[in-house]
């Protein structure tokens, strides 16, 4: 038996993880494979996954659908020629689902989870959310207390935009940090710089959602108990909502599968892994996170709700996605 394997079976003997593994970060390719399709009448699905793939470049672990628009690119374009179509998807969707709105006889209940993810969705300008947020409501309808999520990254949004994202119904925001280590950033292709990070937690505090969330990750070349430790006592200063902790896993065809190998160096053998893991564990959980998924941490009140529909192996609807990207 491996040694994470071994750390996480231990989390689970200890009561601390509630729920079926799901990684948030496979919600893309779980929405391809799992999600709600036009042929369904019985109106089960209560959540939706929005794939809004715009990135400012791709990291160099990711293997998800994205097209990278450069640094210095607002993305305008792009996202309002996309969001035209993925309005018409999510319509179309409802009109062999028996789910429109307007038809009474049919109706279902409206959707308890609406997930955004990416891509960076926090690219996304504010106007374009609404047009999907609108064309959701009309066809579906959104549940009053229903969690929208969003991902965010650093360096993609500022306080007015962030500010904008609540005003339209975003209720809880996920944002990708990774790493408080500057070089780490690099290694990894991240477009943000540890400043960004610094000015993207002043904010979250500033505007103050309702729930935010911080990723991070382990298994990082180079990365070093030293490093990890500093990034967890970063975030838990921060004081999210909200911490995700993924071990980092070299997908094919991504820049990571062609420079290294699982357990070589210069990423972290397994044994330390495994320590990275049970490290964030006890971190967090003595500062007052819920160790409720293996990957997942929440202050009470704050676990994601979208997230756990996936855990439970529910039924949801997923717009967006490959297909889409034909058009780019």
């Amino acid at each position: 038996m491996s040694a994470l394997r071994k750390a996480v079976l231990a989390s689970l003997s200890e009561g601390r993880v509630h729920a079926r593994a799901r990684a948030r970060a496979r919600a893309p390719r779980a929405a391809e494979s799992r999600a709600t399709k036009g042929r369904r009448k019985d109106q089960d699905a209560l959540s939706a996954y929005v794939h809004l793939p715009f990135c400012r470049r791709k990291c160099f672990y990711c293997d998800f659908p994205v097209v990278a628009l450069g640094k210095e690119s607002s993305g305008t374009t792009q996202f309002e020629s996309y969001v035209n179509v993925l309005c018409k998807e999510i319509r179309s969707y409802a009109a062999v689902d028996g789910r429109r709105r307007e038809e009474e006889a049919v109706a279902g209940e409206p959707l308890k989870t609406v997930f955004f993810g990416g891509g960076t969705p926090s690219l996304i300008p504010p106007a374009e959310l609404e047009r999907v947020l609108a064309t959701i409501e009309e066809t579906f309808g959104i549940d009053s207390n229903a969690e929208i999520s969003m991902e965010a990254d650093p360096g993609t949004f500022d306080r007015q935009k962030l500010s904008d994202f609540v005003g339209l119904g975003v209720n809880r925001l996920s944002m990708g940090v990774q790493s408080f280590d500057s070089k780490l950033l690099e290694l990894c292709g991240r477009s943000h710089s540890l400043e960004d990070v610094y000015q993207a937690i002043e904010d979250m505090h500033a505007v103050s959602p309702p729930s935010w969330s911080m990723d991070l990750m382990f298994g990082l070349p180079h990365q070093n108990r030293e490093t990890w430790q500093n990034t967890l006592e970063q975030a838990i200063e921060a004081e999210p909502d909200h911490i995700s902790c993924y071990d980092l896993q070299i997908e094919d065809g991504t820049p990571f599968a062609k420079w290294y190998d699982v357990g070589l160096k210069p990423l972290p053998e397994e044994d330390t892994g495994a320590e990275f893991f049970k490290l964030a564990s006890e971190a967090l959980s003595r500062s007052g996170y819920l160790h409720y998924e293996i990957s997942n941490y929440a202050k009470k009140g704050h676990e994601s709700k979208h997230n756990i529909t996936y855990w439970h192996n529910k039924p949801f609807y997923a717009f967006g996605g490959r297909f889409l990207l034909l058009i780019f």
